[in-house]
């Protein structure tokens, strides 16, 4: 608040508040930029800055204390570094909605609209999947997981295209970890469409990486 109060401004040694508010916006910025999958486990009130955090990550995930909320309306501004992902994420009119009014949503109907991936019953039954998750996208290599955030990105900001992503798995298919599991899809499905590993798919296809 004090990086743009008049009235109540950062005191000298903090630095100079346009700097200040340039710097809030290059942190959130690498959540889309670098490779790295990113997600946010929300089990509290998340609002304005916070609530910038959650929607720039990759996936979003709600505990039953979750409250997401944006005031910066009521305060005479704008959710400065949210406004886009969070449009992209729940639409114009819930985006709209949410930011104009300034009243905070739960969980359950952040995950209705789309802000969250899912919601849990308790702190911990979140944690626990989140952590499996990330165990499991970490079995795969890192060109697909790499690529498919890119590719997703790049749909989300409206610079995405099949052919872009054709050309990725073209790319990817020549590459010695895809080699490997193209190999072992076809080992242990026995070159055969009705065979336990085929007719599990896709749960079972992290086996060729166990």
């Amino acid at each position: 608040m004090h990086i743009i109060s008049a009235k109540y401004p950062l005191p000298p040694s903090e630095g100079d508040p346009h700097d200040t508010l340039h710097l809030l916006g290059s942190i959130l910025s690498p959540f889309s930029t670098l490779p790295t999958i990113f997600g946010a486990e929300v089990d509290g009130l998340v609002e304005g800055g916070g609530n910038e955090f959650a929607v720039n990550m990759d996936m979003r995930f709600a505990g039953p204390n979750a409250r997401f909320g944006v005031p910066e309306v009521a305060g005479g501004v704008i959710h400065g570094g949210g406004v886009q992902k969070l449009t992209q994420l729940v639409g114009a009119g819930r985006s709209m909605e949410m930011m104009l009014s300034s009243q905070g949503i739960g969980a359950a109907e952040a995950s209705r609209i789309g802000l969250v991936n899912r919601t849990f019953g308790s702190a911990d039954e979140m944690r626990r999947y989140v952590d499996a998750l990330a165990l499991r996208i970490a079995i795969s290599p890192v060109g697909g997981i790499h690529a498919t955030k890119k590719s997703v990105r790049e749909c989300m900001d409206g610079n995405g295209s099949m052919s872009k992503d054709m050309q990725r798995l073209g790319e990817l298919a020549h590459t010695e970890a895809a080699q490997k599991a193209i190999s072992a899809f076809i080992e242990l499905g026995q070159d055969q469409g009705r065979t336990e590993f085929e007719l599990s798919q896709p749960d079972s296809c992290l086996r060729v990486w166990q």
